[in-house]
């Protein structure tokens, strides 16, 4: 299952699929008998299109404004003063590269060093917390919680702070694995803006109750490298891609009956 997920996120894409589109639409025309011509062109045209039209900024943000906008990023969490203050800071993780030929920094993926540094900044802020580093991914032999935890006492946390969860392989497997760590204790949950819907559902779902730390947000309302005319960008695709790949584990998540 975990593979078939794999396949369809790949093709959710909106470059992959457009790009598909188009070069199934090519071989049509050069390698098909000439009725397929008409077929050829159409494929081609919808997959170019496909690329433009997931690649324009405003589309891009009208997907992922409904992921982000609920969960507003703040400079403290503020924490409900008549419970307890939190025990744990939970990271989750957001994918690794762990060359050793290269430095740690650049071993985690974007997203995931955003989460990891908003996630020891908030630990510093509640310095009695441990810092809970989730993922089982690996690369390199090394899984990502490790990456991750590597990176963390670099950047000057405590090996002694440190709790690994090793064994997820997803969101919904890092809510359900860190049950038994959290052990319904206070938390404050780290994970990017777009994902925090989908994972605070999972928590939630698994009888927790975290308090909400998003980081990673992608949309601004005033973004210097936003592309400023109508016109396709790569960085919008990718915008589009993280959306439509949220919106389709919501959707899993709800049938499966996870959320």
């Amino acid at each position: 299952m975990f593979v078939v997920k794999k396949f369809v996120t790949f093709f959710l894409d909106p470059l992959h699929m457009g790009l598909t589109l188009s070069l199934w639409g090519l071989m049509m025309l050069w390698f098909f008998h000439a009725k397929r011509e008409r077929q050829g062109r159409v494929l081609v045209t919808v997959g170019v299109l496909w690329i433009c039209i997931f690649g324009m900024d405003a589309v891009a943000k009208v997907l992922m404004a409904p992921l982000e906008n609920p969960h507003l990023p703040v400079k403290r969490v503020a924490v409900d003063p008549s419970h307890p203050l939190p025990h744990f800071v939970v990271v989750m993780a957001a994918g690794h590269r762990a060359d050793p030929s290269q430095p740690v920094s650049s071993a985690l993926k974007f997203p995931a060093l955003q989460r990891l540094v908003e996630g020891i900044r908030l630990h510093r802020q509640f310095p009695e917390t441990k810092l809970v580093l989730s993922g089982g991914l690996i690369s390199y032999g090394k899984k990502e919680c490790e990456t991750m935890q590597e990176m963390a006492i670099e950047l000057g946390v405590n090996h002694s702070s440190i709790i690994l969860e090793g064994d997820s392989r997803d969101s919904k497997d890092q809510a359900r694995n860190l049950k038994s760590i959290l052990q319904n204790k206070p938390f404050l949950l780290v994970t990017s803006g777009n994902h925090m819907s989908r994972a605070s559902a999972l928590f939630k779902g698994q009888g927790l109750t975290p308090v909400l730390a998003p980081t990673a947000f992608i949309t601004s309302q005033d973004d210097p490298d936003s592309f400023g005319i109508p016109f396709p960008h790569i960085g919008s695709l990718g915008t589009s891609h993280r959306a439509l790949h949220e919106y389709l584990g919501l959707f899993w998540a709800k049938v499966k009956g996870q959320i």
